[in-house]
This record gives structure tokens, C-alpha cells and sequence, in this order.
């Protein structure tokens, strides 16, 4: 989708000399938080400089305030040959700064697919040397200041992102990850005194040293039992066949011993 430009203009352009376009360089406004403030920063003549356009955080449209055919004033030496955008934002910032502006970085990399479209430059990020020894592509200021000393857009500007999506069109962070579906609920058993032989344990354990009864099932699941129902289910009085009880001291319940063990464990972490 082409990207709407709101025409800011300004006073402070010149002519190419006849030169053609071959870099596109970003820059940081290092102060202006939308691209109307630029635009009005741009706007004064006694200002002394300008853009070709500015990018804020509104989704699909940017300031513009010096046409493609003249040359803004922004860039130095490089002015002449150049295509110059400022983003709104700062060289100092972060990996999450820029994080938190994905709509910023989307319009970057729009800006710069339609500019190297309209000027028939490669999408590739150059280097400083690349920049300045008469490459074709897309830098940052940085990368022309020479002695000057700028540094924008800064250390931490996701090059590779935005120019991966000025190539594919798509967004600079992806589209983000649809949540996760809820867990099922956990199916405890539902039985009760009077429901037992719907759901019936495997086995009981009697715990001797608390005097517990816990009916387990082959689900892993365990639950608490009173000793009425114990009683109930060894006799097999709910309906179903009769359960076997095993004592902490039965040798012979060594695997359910182990087993309970351990998920009873589980459960006096769980209701602890």
C-alpha cells in the first residue's frame, strides 16, 4: 500500500545540479516527536535546514516537505544525490525503544521501497564505505557524516528488519503470535459417597503414620478419602468390585507404594 504524504513545505531545498539519486539515507529528528512539529521546524527559513520527508507513528502517512526532484538540506555533501527521511525518534535509543514504534519503522521501510522504486535503487543496506566510494542503496546518516560526527540513526536501529520488509512488504516485527488456547480444565473425579461406583479407585493406600486414606486412580489423579468410604469401597458396598487396601509396611504393594509416593507428593505441594 502506498504510503499517504501530507505536503509540509519547505523553503530550504536547492537544485540537484543535474545529479541523479542513488543513496537513501535515515536520519533521527533527535527532538521533533510528530512529522507536523518537523514540519513546522522545517517550515522556517531561518531553520536552515529540511528533509524530503518525516516519519512519526501514524499508520500509512508521513510529512513530506521537499519534492523528490530537489535536494534537501540535510545530509551534507551528500545532499546533491541523495533521498532523505527523518524519523521522529532518537539515535540513543534502544533495541526495545524502537520495539515500542513498530508503525515508525513500517513507514521507514515503505519509504524506502518507494523511493528506491522511483529512483531505481537497490534495497540493500550499505556501508560507510560503500556509502561514500558512489554505491547504489540505503544508509544511514551515519554512514555520509564523515568528521561532522552524526551517529543516527543509531547503534541499535534494526537495519536488518526494516530492510527485509522494505524488500517483502510485509511488517518490521512480524505479525504478532495469536494467544494461546486456553487449557482443559483438569477432569477430577466427580464421585462422592453416594457415587463412588461411577468412578472407582484402583486401589487404596492407608497412610499409618497420619492415619490418611487416599483412593488412587489409574489416571494419576488421588484424592482424600474418609475411612467410612474406605470402608465402603474395600467392601465393595458402592456398587462396583471390591478395592484392594495396601498399607505403607505391605511388602507385596511395592510398585503402588512407590507410585503413591510420589503423587502424594504432588498433592501436598499442590494444597499446600
Amino acid at each position: 500500500m502506498t504510503l499517504k504524504r501530507d505536503w509540509i513545505p519547505s523553503p530550504n531545498y536547492s537544485s540537484r545540479g543535474g545529479s541523479g539519486v542513488r543513496l537513501v539515507i535515515v536520519h533521527t529528528a533527535e527532538g521533533a516527536l510528530t512529522y507536523e512539529a518537523l514540519g513546522s521546524f522545517f517550515g522556517s527559513s531561518s531553520s536552515g535546514v529540511s528533509s524530503h520527508t518525516g516519519i512519526d507513528d501514524t499508520p500509512g502517512r508521513i510529512g513530506e516537505y521537499v519534492k523528490p526532484g530537489s535536494k534537501a538540506w540535510t545530509a551534507g555533501d551528500a545532499n546533491p544525490y541523495s533521498m532523505n527521511t527523518e524519523l521522529c525518534g532518537f539515535a540513543a535509543w534502544q533495541p526495545e525503544d524502537w520495539e515500542r514504534h513498530p508503525v515508525m519503522l513500517d513507514n521507514c521501510a515503505r519509504w524506502i521501497a518507494e523511493e528506491c522504486k522511483r529512483h531505481g535503487i537497490p534495497i540493500r543496506k550499505l556501508s560507510s564505505a560503500q556509502a561514500m566510494g558512489g554505491s547504489a542503496g540505503v544508509c544511514g546518516h551515519v554512514d555520509v557524516s564523515g568528521p561532522s560526527g552524526h551517529w543516527d540513526p543509531g547503534p541499535c536501529y534494526p537495519w536488518h528488519r526494516v530492510i527485509d520488509a522494505a524488500i517483502s512488504g510485509g511488517p518490521v516485527y512480524g505479525e504478532p503470535a495469536p494467544a494461546p488456547p486456553p487449557p482443559e480444565p483438569l477432569q477430577l473425579p466427580t464421585a462422592t459417597l453416594g457415587g463412588l461406583s461411577a468412578m472407582p479407585p484402583d486401589y487404596i493406600v492407608h497412610d499409618t503414620n497420619k492415619d490418611n486414606y487416599y483412593a488412587c486412580y489409574s489416571s494419576g489423579l488421588v484424592r482424600l478419602v474418609t475411612k467410612a468410604e474406605r470402608d465402603q469401597l474395600k467392601a465393595g458396598e458402592t456398587g462396583g468390585p471390591p478395592i484392594k487396601s495396601v498399607g505403607l509396611s505391605d511388602e507385596n504393594g511395592n510398585r503402588y507404594l512407590d507410585y503413591d509416593r510420589a503423587l502424594r507428593g504432588m498433592l501436598e505441594k499442590r494444597s499446600s
